[in-house]
C-alpha cells in the first residue's frame, strides 16, 4: 500500500530531511512539489556547515539528537531521502533514528546499498521504510508514485537526481528517447554552481528556500542553472594519453576540481581524467581522478575492472592512502605541485594501459566494393573449378583401378577352374 493511501488528508507540515548534494536537493524539491499539489505544507530540512560536523551526512545520528530534533517538533511527519544507513556503525544510526521516531511519524526512503537486517530493525522501531535501488533516477520515479504524485510531472527532478548521483540508468533512458545528453549535463553543472553559491554565502547554509523555489518554479531555476554552467572552469593544458584517458597538467580549481576533470574528459571524448589540486587546509597537493560516468554509460565495453586494478597497483607503488568514492578518488599528501603532477602522470599511464583499446578495421571504399566482390568471386570460382577438376581426375583414376582389380580377379578365377 502506498504512503498516499494510508496518510491522513488533514496532515500538518511535512518535513523533508535530505542530503546537501544535487541528488538530495532535487529529490527534496520533487517531494515538496508532490505534497504541495496534495494541499500539504512541506519544508526541507537541509543544512550544511563547514564548522558544524553534525551537518555532514555521515554524522546523521548526532544531527538527529541535536539540531534536527530542535528544528522538527514532536508530532511531525518526516520524510528522509538520500541519507543511507551508516554501514560502518549502523547501530548508532538506527538507535538515533528510532529515538527520533518515538514521537514523530518517520518515513525513511533511500537507494544506496544497504542490508536487509538494517531495514528490518527500522521497521521494528515503527519506521515506514521504502528502499528502491540502486538507480537514483528510478528511485525518484518510484518514490513519486509511492507518495501519490505524477511521475511524469516530476521526471525532470528525477533526471537531475540521476546526473547528481552519476547514475548510468538515466543515460540509457535519455539515449533511448533521443534526448540531448549534453543539455542535461549543462543543467546539472549549473545546479551545482547554484548549490555551491548558497554554501559559500553563509555558514551554516540552509537550502530550504532554494528547494521551495525549485519545487514551485522549476523552469526559472533550470534556466538560471543553464546560465551559470560556464562558471565551472575548463582546463586548457590537457594531454590525451589514449582515447580513454587524459591528463590535466595545470593546477585544478580548489572548488571545481572534479567538475573540471569531467569537462576535460568530455572535450576529448575520454572516460578517465587525472589531475592535481591544492588542499586549502594544509597547503599540500593531491592527485585527483574522475571517471566520466556519461561516457562510461555510453561505452559499456570499457570494463572498469582493469582500471581498478591499475589504481590499486599505483597505490601500492606510492604507498599512499586514498579517500573519496571509487569513481572520484583523491590521493593526498604531496608536498609540491611537481611531485603530485608526476604521480598523476604515472597513474594516468597505468590506467591508460589497463583499458581495452578496440582494433581498427579498414573497410573497402564504396566505389571499389563491386570490383572487390567481383574479383573475389572470380578467384573463388576458379579455385572451385580446379578442385572439381582434380576430384574428377581422381575419380576416373579410382574407376580405372577398380576395373583392373575386377579383370585380375576374373583371370585368377579362370586359372583356378582350368
Amino acid at each position: 500500500m502506498s504512503w498516499a493511501a494510508i496518510s491522513s488528508q488533514t496532515r500538518g507540515k511535512v518535513y523533508i530531511i535530505g542530503h546537501t548534494d544535487l541528488d538530495g536537493i532535487a529529490r527534496a524539491a520533487a517531494i515538496e512539489r508532490i505534497l504541495m499539489h496534495q494541499g500539504s505544507i512541506a519544508e526541507a530540512v537541509i543544512v550544511y556547515s563547514r564548522r558544524i560536523p553534525s551537518t555532514m551526512p555521515n554524522t546523521l545520528a548526532e544531527a538527529l539528537r541535536s539540531w534536527i530534533s530542535e528544528r522538527v517538533p514532536p508530532g511531525s511527519e518526516v520524510i528522509f531521502e538520500d541519507l543511507p544507513v551508516d554501514v560502518r556503525n549502523p547501530s548508532v544510526y538506527i538507535e538515533a533514528l528510532a529515538q527520533f521516531a518515538r514521537d514523530r511519524k518517520v518515513i525513511w526512503t533511500d537507494h544506496h546499498e544497504t542490508d536487509a537486517p538494517y531495514l528490518k530493525r527500522m521497521q521494528d522501531a515503527g519506521i515506514q521504510v521504502l528502499w528502491f535501488g540502486p538507480s537514483a533516477y528510478e528511485y525518484t520515479m518510484a518514490l513519486a508514485q509511492w507518495l501519490g504524485g505524477n511521475p511524469q510531472e516530476i521526471e525532470q527532478y528525477a533526471i537531475l537526481c540521476g546526473f547528481g548521483d552519476r547514475d548510468p540508468q538515466v543515460i540509457k533512458v535519455l539515449r533511448a528517447r533521443g534526448e540531448d545528453i549534453s543539455r542535461w549535463q549543462r543543467i546539472s553543472d549549473g545546479m551545482d554552481v547554484l548549490i555551491r553559491e548558497i554554501s559559500a554565502s553563509s555558514d551554516p547554509a540552509d537550502y530550504a528556500v532554494f528547494v521551495g523555489r525549485f519545487a514551485t518554479d522549476p523552469r526559472t531555476i533550470i534556466n538560471d542553472a543553464i546560465a551559470r554552467a560556464d562558471q565551472i572552469p575548463e582546463p586548457r593544458d590537457v594531454v590525451a594519453l589514449s582515447s580513454r584517458v587524459v591528463l590535466v597538467r595545470e593546477l585544478l580549481h580548489e572548488m571545481w576540481g572534479p567538475k573540471s576533470l569531467e569537462r576535460a574528459a568530455l572535450r576529448h571524448g575520454a572516460i578517465y581524467a587525472v589531475g592535481v589540486s591544492r588542499n586549502p587546509r594544509d597547503g599540500t597537493y593531491q592527485v585527483r581522478a574522475i571517471t566520466y560516468w556519461v561516457a562510461l554509460a555510453e561505452n559499456p565495453d570499457a570494463v572498469e575492472i582493469g582500471r581498478l586494478q591499475a589504481f590499486q597497483r599505483f597505490l601500492q607503488q606510492e604507498a599512499r592512502q586514498v579517500y573519496g568514492p571509487p569513481a572520484a578518488p583523491v590521493i593526498p599528501g604531496y608536498t609540491t605541485f611537481e611531485a603530485a603532477l608526476s604521480a598523476a602522470e604515472r597513474l594516468a599511464r597505468m590506467v591508460s594501459e589497463s583499458f581495452y583499446e578496440p582494433q581498427i578495421t579498414h573497410l573497402v571504399n564504396d566505389r571499389f566494393v563491386a570490383r572487390a566482390i567481383s574479383q573475389d568471386f572470380g578467384r573463388i570460382l576458379q579455385r572451385l573449378t580446379e578442385i572439381l577438376e582434380n576430384q574428377q581426375k581422381m575419380y576416373q583414376e579410382y574407376l580405372e583401378l577398380k576395373r583392373r582389380q575386377v579383370e585380375l580377379l576374373e583371370r585368377t578365377q579362370r586359372h583356378e577352374y582350368d
